[in-house]
Order: structure tokens, then C-alpha cells, then sequence
């Protein structure tokens, strides 16, 4: 969870239409990050969100900064984005899949005893 805490923290430093806007950037990047490098994709944000706090303190705001899609902004930024391995991409799925089985085996089970 490398730098999520430190842009969370930045996240609430900012005024509520900045975060607004942030928060979706973020949120675009979280999904992203099933098939890019997570850990690239938090840095890139935080490092973003660093950047404009500065930008903030002296009266812009983040659509004046950035532009006015935060999704343009992300989709450029994941065309340098390192991709995640193979193995990372299924591993979430699979272990959805695998909690899922398990509580469905268990209600069957119940039903059983019952």
C-alpha cells in the first residue's frame, strides 16, 4: 500500500471541488490497476497530487491545472504505465472466484445438516 496513506492525507489538504476531481482520477486508477502497475499508478498520483498542491496554494484549480477530464488525464499516463504480470491480472479473479466457491460449498453443507 505504498503511498496511499500519503495521498489520502494530501487528498484532504485540498478544497472540495479539487478533491472531487481527484477523487475520480483516483478512482479511474484504482480500476486500472487490475491490468498496470499498481505501485507505478499510486506513485504517479501522488506525485500528480503533489504537484498540485502548490499550484493549489496560489489559487488554481485542479480542472485549470490538469484540464477539465480527469479520465484524459489518467488514459495518457496508463499509455507509460507499466502492465502488470499475467499472473498478478488472474490472481485477483481467481481468488474472487475461489472465496465465492467456498461459501457457496458451505451453504450447500449447511443446507445438508439441516
Amino acid at each position: 500500500m505504498k503511498y496511499y496513506e500519503e495521498t489520502s492525507a494530501l487528498l484532504h489538504e485540498f478544497s472540495e471541488e479539487n478533491q472531487k476531481y481527484f477523487e475520480e482520477l483516483w478512482d479511474s486508477f484504482n480500476l486500472a490497476g487490475f491490468l498496470y502497475d499498481e505501485d507505478y499508478l499510486r506513485e504517479q498520483i501522488y506525485l500528480m497530487m503533489l504537484d498540485f498542491s502548490e499550484a493549489e496554494r496560489d489559487g488554481m484549480s485542479a480542472e485549470d491545472y490538469l484540464g477539465k477530464n480527469p479520465k484524459t488525464i489518467m488514459k495518457e499516463m496508463l499509455k507509460e504505465a507499466p502492465r502488470s504480470s499475467i499472473k498478478e491480472s488472474l490472481l485477483t479473479p481467481i481468488l474472487v472466484l475461489a472465496v465465492l466457491r467456498y461459501y457457496q460449498l458451505l451453504g450447500d453443507f449447511l443446507k445438508v445438516l439441516s
